[in-house]
Parts: C-alpha cells; sequence; structure tokens
C-alpha cells in the first residue's frame, strides 16, 4: 500500500532534501496542478550566497541563516511531515520578503522534468 503523501500549505515549514543534505525551509508559493514549489531555505552555518538573521529560527540553534536565492523544486524535493517549533522573528520578515522577491535557482530534480 502507498504512503499516503501530507497536503503541504503555504506559511509552514517543511525539509527540502538537495545534495547538500536536509534543510528547514518555508513554503511561500505554490501550484501543485504544475508540481511547482518555491521556497526559501534556512541553514545553520555560515557560507556564500547566505545571509545571517538577527533571531534563530529554533531554540537548538545558535544562528540562523537564510540562502539568498528561494528555490523552486517539485513535490519529490519535499518531505512529509511539516517541522514544529520554527518561527521566523518579525524583525527578519523584512529579509525573508527580499529573498521572496528575486529570482529562484531550481533543484535538479526540477530542471530534469521541466527542462528538457
Amino acid at each position: 500500500m502507498p504512503k499516503k503523501k501530507l497536503r503541504l500549505l503555504k506559511g509552514r515549514f517543511y525539509s527540502i532534501f538537495t545534495t547538500g543534505g536536509s534543510h528547514p525551509s518555508l513554503l511561500f508559493r505554490k501550484n501543485k496542478r504544475k508540481n511547482k514549489y518555491y521556497i526559501v531555505v534556512f541553514d545553520s552555518s555560515n557560507g556564500r550566497h547566505r545571509t545571517r538573521l538577527k533571531y534563530p529560527t529554533s531554540k537548538g540553534v545558535k544562528e540562523s541563516y537564510v540562502q539568498n536565492r528561494p528555490l523552486l523544486s517539485i513535490r519529490k524535493d519535499l518531505g512529509n511531515h511539516e517541522l514544529f517549533g520554527l518561527r521566523i522573528h518579525k524583525e527578519d520578515k523584512v529579509m525573508i520578503e527580499i529573498v521572496k522577491r528575486r529570482k529562484p535557482r531550481m533543484t535538479k530534480n526540477y530542471k530534469k522534468r521541466f527542462e528538457k
């Protein structure tokens, strides 16, 4: 019997599985019929193309970072369970809104499916 997939809701946190492992992400736009999901990805380590947030997204993390561009993915890339205990502080929401407006990157699975 196949597993039932959770219905993803906008404004909620889910895991995104990329080549770098699993990261928490915020779903902000979706088109279920076309299988397109726009997400903002968060990290706990510093690096290129990341911006430090003023407040961490969860209690167990010292610092949180947001990737500077959103990610365009398909349903296969996202986890089946909502991540609870994560939130964005009011002062960091401005930065998240700036990231949402930028041109998105695409996951490998998205490129395989749509760009032939």
